[in-house]
C-alpha cells in the first residue's frame, strides 16, 4: 500500500514538473525559470533549428570546441585567421544557416515598450539637464573664469561628456569586473547560452545590464541630437553621427538578442579613453584667460593627452579586437557552430566597422602627437575643429603673437580690443561680442585712435 502511494506521488510530481518545464524557460545566466508567453509558443516554433547533423558536426567535435572557451588572448595573426574560419563557416554559408526577414520581424516584435520609454526618457532628461547646466554656467564662465563665449560653450560640453563617460565607465567596471563575472578574463564564453529556443525572448535582461544599456541608449540619443544643435561643429562631425547611429543599433539589437554580455564588455573598453580626452580638452580651453597664458593647464593637457593616446592604443586597438572581435567571431564559432548563427554576420560587420572608425580617429591622434613633438605651441589647437570665422585662432593664442587680442578684465570693468586693419569690417566673433557688451553698458567715452602700423585701437571704459 505504501509503495503504491509512493509511486502515485512520484508520477504526479513528474507530471507537474513536465508541465512546469514546458511552460517555463530556464536561463543558465541567472539560474532561474521564467514563464513562456502564449505569443512565443506560437511565433517561435517556425524558427527552431534542428539538432546538428552528427556526420558534419560530431558531438565529440562540438565538445572539443567548447574546451577552447578559456583560451588566452590571441595574437593579431591568430585573430584574423580564426575570424576568417568563422566568417566562412557561419557568416558566408547561407545554406546551413539561413537568415530570413521573418526572423527580423520576430526580433522587432520582442521590443518591450517600457524599455523604449526608459531610453527615450533618459535621453530627454539628459538633454534638459545639459541645457539647464549650460544656461547656469555659460555667463559665469565668461565673467568669472575669463574665457570667450565660444570657449565657455566648449568647456561645458567637455565637462558634461567627461563626467558622463567616467560615471558610465565606473558602472561598466562594476558590471563586468566587480560583480564577480569572468567575461573580461574569458570573453570566448559570452555566447555559450545564446541558442534560440521557444521562449528565448521572454527571458528578462538582468537588472544591472538592463539599466546600463538603458542609460547608454539614452545618452547616445541625446548625443545624436547634440551633434546638430548643442555641440561645436567639427570636421569629423559626420563620422560622429555615423558612430552614434552605429552605437544605437548595436546596443538595441544586442539587448534584444540577449548578447548583452558582449555589449557591456565593448562599452567597458571604450568609455575610459573619452574621460582622458575631455580632461585634456578642458585644460586646453583654460590655457588663456583674460589674455593671460597659464602654462600649468597646457602641462596638464599634455599629460592627459598622453594618457588618452595610450589608452586608445591599449583599449581600442589592442584589447577591443583581441577580446571583443575575437569573441564575436571565433567565440561564436566554438559555442554555436552547427546549432545557431542568426545575427553573426550582422553584428560582426558592425563591430568590425567600429574598429575601422577607431583606426580612422587614431590618425588624428598621430597627427596631434607629431605636432606636440615638432611644434608644441601650435599643437594646442584641436585639429578636428573647422576653420570658420566663428572660431578663435587658437594657434595664435598659443604663440602669444595675436593680431586680434581680447582682454576681458571684469575686476576692473575694463574691456580692450585690438584688431588689425584687415578686420575693420567687424565681422569676427569676438568683435561682435564686444559691440554687444558696449551696447548693453552705459558708456561715457568711446575713442578710436589710428596707430602708426595701420591698425585701429578701440578702447571702452565702463565707469
Amino acid at each position: 500500500m505504501f509503495q503504491s502511494r509512493k509511486s502515485i506521488f512520484f508520477l504526479l510530481f513528474t507530471f507537474c514538473t513536465t508541465i512546469y518545464c514546458q511552460s517555463t524557460i530556464f536561463d543558465p545566466e541567472t539560474g532561474k525559470h521564467y514563464p513562456i508567453s502564449d505569443f512565443s509558443r506560437i511565433e517561435d516554433i517556425p524558427f527552431l533549428l534542428p539538432d546538428p547533423d552528427p556526420k558534419k558536426y560530431p558531438p565529440e567535435f562540438l565538445n572539443s570546441l567548447l574546451k577552447h572557451c578559456n583560451d588566452p588572448m590571441p595574437s593579431y595573426i591568430e585573430l584574423f585567421s580564426k575570424a576568417w574560419i568563422a566568417f566562412k563557416e557561419m557568416g558566408l554559408n547561407g545554406s546551413k544557416f539561413p537568415n530570413s526577414f521573418s526572423f527580423v520581424r520576430r526580433i522587432i516584435s520582442s521590443i518591450r515598450p517600457l524599455q523604449v520609454f526608459h531610453a527615450l526618457l533618459t535621453g530627454l532628461v539628459l538633454t534638459l539637464l545639459r541645457a539647464y547646466i549650460t544656461r547656469k554656467l555659460y555667463t559665469k564662465l565668461i565673467s568669472g573664469v575669463g574665457v570667450t563665449p565660444e570657449i565657455s560653450g566648449k568647456l561645458i560640453e567637455s565637462g558634461w561628456k567627461g563626467f558622463w563617460f567616467f560615471f558610465m565607465w565606473l558602472f561598466s567596471l562594476k558590471v563586468v569586473v566587480l560583480s564577480g563575472r569572468t567575461d573580461y578574463q574569458y570573453p570566448l564564453c559570452v555566447f555559450r547560452n545564446n541558442i534560440f529556443k521557444i521562449g528565448y525572448f521572454d527571458i528578462p535582461t538582468p537588472p544591472d545590464y538592463y539599466w546600463l544599456y538603458t542609460l547608454q541608449l539614452g545618452f547616445y540619443l541625446h548625443s545624436l541630437w547634440s551633434v546638430f544643435f548643442m555641440d561645436s561643429w567639427r570636421k569629423d562631425s559626420f563620422v560622429l553621427v555615423l558612430h552614434h547611429c552605429l552605437a544605437l543599433l548595436l546596443l538595441e539589437t544586442s539587448l534584444l538578442l540577449r548578447i548583452h554580455r558582449a555589449g557591456v564588455l565593448t562599452l567597458f573598453l571604450h568609455d575610459l579613453c573619452d574621460v582622458f580626452l575631455e580632461i585634456s580638452k578642458i585644460n586646453v580651453y583654460l590655457r588663456i584667460r583674460r589674455g593671460k597664458p597659464y602654462t600649468i593647464h597646457m602641462t596638464i593637457a599634455n599629460i592627459f593627452f598622453a594618457l588618452f593616446a595610450t589608452s586608445w592604443v591599449v583599449l581600442r586597438l589592442y584589447l577591443f579586437p583581441l577580446k571583443v572581435l575575437y569573441a564575436s567571431s571565433w567565440g561564436a564559432y566554438i559555442c554555436l557552430v552547427g546549432r545557431e548563427n542568426r545575427g553573426f554576420l550582422f553584428f560582426n560587420l558592425l563591430l568590425w566597422g567600429l574598429f575601422v572608425m577607431h583606426i580612422y580617429w587614431f590618425t588624428f591622434i598621430v597627427r596631434m602627437t607629431i605636432r606636440l613633438v615638432t611644434s608644441p605651441l601650435e599643437a594646442c589647437e584641436d585639429i578636428r575643429e573647422d576653420a570658420v570665422d566663428k572660431k578663435v585662432d587658437n594657434m595664435n593664442l598659443c604663440n602669444h603673437k595675436t593680431t586680434s587680442e581680447t582682454v576681458l578684465n571684469n575686476n576692473h570693468n575694463h574691456i580692450t580690443t585690438t584688431n588689425t586693419a584687415s578686420d575693420n569690417t567687424d565681422t569676427s566673433f569676438i568683435v561682435k561680442q564686444i559691440k554687444r557688451i558696449e551696447n548693453n553698458n552705459n558708456n561715457d567715452s568711446h575713442t578710436n585712435k589710428p596707430l602708426t602700423n595701420g591698425s585701429t585701437c578701440i578702447s571702452t571704459k565702463c565707469n
